[in-house]
């Protein structure tokens, strides 16, 4: 994801690529430095005391940046501001100044090899304090909020072990409200809120799609929708416009039957582009797909194209929660689609009556939702449908999934239980994006039923299966829920700290 405009480290450093918590991508900066300084991978390598291939690696992979101890070394030997490997910058003389923090107001605690407090002494004073407050912060606690053992937490704090990791120190300044220059990491660009910090991420790149030669028309557009399904391949927006401008370019010279055709396949790989920037919460990007689908669409003609375009682009609109537009662009899906194939027009009538749902205000809002959902019940009952050029998915369990969530709105929650349970029953284990979005709504429910133990296992294994499918929509879902569980009475409790970590890794 390229830099959006607004990253701190833009105006004095340059445009690095968003990398870990709100830093820069630690790889890149690494490079720039050492080009700057005209030193050879193999020059830093010996430094180093490692390989070019070694240092090639922590460019590119990102390979041993995890270690303190090496971006330390990395910040003296090419001279780079340690804030933008994520170090404290306020201490460069630590070493020199014994026990900094007691005179800056922080514990008595022994200084490190660093010049900086033993760290596992300071993960021990910031747990046990906590522990004051609610005494499931033992050990144990805190191995649940690290996923891992309570052997390995006493190794921390009685030995110092497994705290040469920055994203452990991360990981610990978040649960345990730590002041970050404590473990030597920076507190001037830190921040301990998961929704600013997600919010960093959302990319913001448009596209432009100019004129190209071809290189890849003939890529397989269901190829691409697959991937996206099944999350078995990395879907890169980037190389979908690419096909879409090489597409363009091609139909130039095209005529009579060959152009109506890559017309149409110009119409889908635009739905496509909207829907993998909408997982992305590129929503600029993606009206202008989706614009761009809906033009070529109507262009042509083609109820099947039409209904799809608009369905797509509803799905953009709900998601920002304009949800009259996002109706308005179903009941036109709606209406073209009454001459499409069921398995497109069994979607849109059970979107489209979950949309509905979210603007009850009367007993007629009431009915319209429950005519679409019925009707996609009774389209659903008349399958199973085939694959088809329209790459929608109806099912089953798609169908009980939707109607689950038009359900939530409506606060029937034991209803939309029973018919997530059926949705499960029926969703492959292979769509791990659909699974995520079963466990996030269900863990929505327990929220909203008071039972916030359910709700925060419910949404540790959404964010699990959400890393699976890379949808940034769906972090931003179970966001949502994990803010509802931290200002919660559960909100102290270490698999709530857990979930929270889990999510700033993400």
């Amino acid at each position: 994801m390229l830099y959006d405009g607004n990253a701190w480290w833009f105006r004095e450093y340059g445009p690095f690529q968003m990398g870990d918590e709100g830093y820069p991508d630690a790889g890149q900066v690494v490079r720039q430095y050492r080009e700057q300084l005209g030193i050879t991978p193999a020059c830093l390598g010996q430094k180093l005391g490692m390989s070019d291939v070694a240092v090639r690696a922590i460019e590119s992979k990102k390979s041993r940046l995890d270690s303190v101890i090496l971006r330390k070394k990395l910040v003296s030997a090419l001279q780079i501001p340690p804030a933008l490997l994520g170090l404290d910058s306020a201490h460069p003389q630590a070493l020199e100044s014994p026990l900094w923090w007691v005179e800056e107001g922080y514990p008595l605690f022994e200084m490190g090899d660093d010049g900086y407090p033993v760290a596992g002494q300071v993960v021990k004073y910031y747990r046990d304090a906590l522990k004051q407050r609610d005494a499931t912060w033992t050990q144990v606690g805190l191995g649940e909020a690290l996923n891992v053992s309570d052997v390995s937490v006493r190794g921390m704090e009685n030995n110092n072990e497994a705290l040469d990791s920055i994203s452990r120190r991360r990981a610990l300044v978040f649960i345990l409200d730590i002041p970050p220059v404590l473990l030597g990491l920076d507190e001037q660009y830190y921040t301990a809120d998961v929704g600013s910090l997600l919010g960093a991420r959302k990319s913001s790149e448009t596209i432009y799609l100019d004129k190209t030669r071809i290189m890849r028309y003939s890529r397989m557009l269901t190829v691409y929708w697959k991937a996206y399904y099944t999350s078995t391949l990395e879907v890169s927006l980037k190389e979908i416009v690419e096909d879409i401008r090489d597409l363009r370019a091609s139909l130039l010279d095209a005529r009579g039957a060959q152009r109506k055709r890559g017309l149409e396949l110009l119409c889908r790989f635009y739905q496509f582009a909207a829907t993998v920037a909408r997982d992305q919460c590129n929503y600029r990007c993606a009206y202008l797909y989706a614009r761009q689908a809906i033009r070529f669409a109507r262009d042509l003609g083609d109820p099947d194209l039409i209904s799809a375009s608009y369905l797509r682009r509803g799905f953009i609109f709900f998601e920002e929660g304009k949800i009259e537009q996002a109706i308005s662009d179903l009941d036109i899906a709606h209406a073209a689609g009454q001459a499409v194939r069921s398995s497109l027009r069994g979607l849109i009538a059970q979107v489209g009556g979950h949309f509905h749902t979210h603007r009850l205000t009367d007993e007629q809002d009431r009915r319209v939702a429950f005519s679409l959902l019925d009707e996609a019940e009774a389209l659903v009952r008349a399958g199973p449908y085939d694959e088809d050029d329209t790459y929608v998915i109806f099912n089953e369990g798609w169908y009980h999934a939707e109607r689950a969530e038009a359900l939530i709105a409506m606060r029937r929650l034991d209803e939309s239980l029973g018919s997530l349970d059926l949705a499960d029953q029926e969703i492959s284990t292979n769509l791990p994006r659909r699974r995520a979005h079963l466990d996030i709504f269900r863990s929505r429910i327990y929220v909203d039923k008071d039972e916030l133990e359910e709700a925060t296992s419910t949404a540790l294994n959404a964010v699990e299966l959400c890393r699976s499918s890379g949808s940034s929509i769906q972090i931003f879902r179970v966001l949502d829920v994990y803010k509802s569980l931290k200002t919660s009475g559960y909100g102290s409790n270490p698999s709530v700290a857990k979930l929270g970590v889990m999510l700033r890794g993400v």
